[in-house]
């Protein structure tokens, strides 16, 4: 995979990781397939199996401020970054 922080290890993972030896079964199988047929199969197994379980919920995402343009200046740290930006 990717990314070791993905899985459903849960104690053997991060802190509050979510526990399902079904996924990780799956996922192992995933790494195991012969082919690209046999993972998109397993694949689809691993959607149906999370929303079975449902073992994240997520609630949003946070971006950092960010100010592509070189002309905005003054972009302030924090949350909401929309306050006191200047452009020259």
């Amino acid at each position: 995979m990717p990314s070791c922080r993905r899985g459903a290890k849960g104690r053997q993972a991060w802190a509050a990781w979510p526990t399902s030896p079904r996924i990780e079964a799956l996922r192992e199988a995933w790494l195991d397939a012969p082919d690209l047929a046999a993972q998109e199969a397993i694949c689809v197994e691993i959607q149906k199996q999370f929303w079975v379980e449902v073992p994240c919920i997520r609630l949003g995402q946070r971006l950092g401020p960010n100010a592509p343009n070189v002309r905005v200046t003054e972009v302030p740290t924090g949350f909401p970054p929309f306050y006191g930006i200047k452009v020259s």
